[in-house]
């Protein structure tokens, strides 16, 4: 079904009977969206643009991410984390789905503790975060980066669109640090008042510095201000949200057993991929004209 909950379309894409969904992420490859099945976080589901459902290996999954794979970027895999910080990662190519690749990343011996939540980065990277309360950088060509300790029931995060702020939400609030990816060093975290009369569960960001922002209530949109622009309720709690879509401007949200997608006129930030960072490279490097927000 499709309705209108205050200012924001809603369409509600996928139900499963006592399932418990959360942290979307968008697959633009295969043009659909993977979901965690919570409740023993063992499924993955991964929608597809026709609409069906299929599940993914493997078992044992607390928190996922994709990311571009090959220099081509014509691919990509789903990292995903669990039990004592290994990582494993499956294809999501069609004609692949679900084989098993190796882990383009070198923590196939774990990182010391259970991932509970993962982030894809610009250029290649994730942003790890573990039970113990380290954040991590995760690369394929350097060794783990620790970007914060003592981020503990970490839920949620996003990133601004030049990479210099990242948003978490954790310990039941929303905070805001300054980052320096490369260096892996972030600033002190600020807290910030936003109007939600519960606690934050998710949250995206779009190019224009927007906060989408996933409580027990639905889905509120903030302003860079902290001003609340737009509601949509939800007839279950949040429990995750991501941006997608042809022009990566829908926001696919998890409440309950439902997946909802919910059409908006803003785009998603998205970190690009390693391939296009090296287009860029060869461009400059060339003597061509480089936009300057690339």
């Amino acid at each position: 079904p499709t309705r209108r909950s205050s200012d924001l379309e809603v369409t509600m894409l996928l139900r499963c009977e006592g399932g418990n969904f959360a942290a979307p992420t968008w697959l633009p490859t295969l043009q659909g969206v993977a979901v965690l099945q919570e409740g023993g976080q063992d499924i993955q589901w991964l929608l597809q643009a026709d609409g069906t459902a299929v599940t993914l290996a493997p078992d044992g999954v607390w928190a996922h991410a994709a990311l571009n794979g090959g220099d081509d970027g014509d691919g990509s895999v789903i990292i995903s984390g669990g039990y004592g910080g290994t990582m494993p990662c499956v294809s999501t190519e069609a004609d692949m789905l679900g084989t098993a690749l190796q882990l383009p990343l070198d923590v196939a011996g774990g990182l010391g503790s259970s991932v509970m939540h993962l982030m894809a980065l610009s250029n290649g990277r994730l942003l790890a975060g573990l039970e113990d309360g380290r954040l991590l950088i995760l690369s394929v060509e350097e060794e783990p980066l620790t970007l914060a300790t003592g981020v503990f029931n970490l839920v949620g995060t996003c990133m601004s669109d030049d990479d210099k702020n990242l948003y978490l939400c954790s310990n039941g609030a929303m905070r805001r640090c300054a980052v320096d990816l490369d260096a892996g060093t972030c600033s002190a975290f600020e807290t910030l008042t936003l109007d939600l009369a519960s606690e934050p569960t998710c949250v995206a960001i779009d190019t224009s510095d927007n906060l989408f922002v996933g409580s027990t209530d639905g889905v509120t949109v903030f302003s860079p201000d902290g001003d609340a622009v737009a509601r949509a309720s939800t007839p279950a709690p949040v429990a995750g949200c991501c941006f997608g879509g042809l022009s990566f401007s829908d926001l696919y949200v998890a409440a309950g057993d439902t997946l909802w997608r919910l059409k908006t006129n803003a785009q998603g930030v998205r970190p690009p991929s390693s391939a296009f960072l090296k287009q860029m490279d060869k461009l400059a490097a060339a003597g061509d004209y480089v936009h300057e927000g690339w």
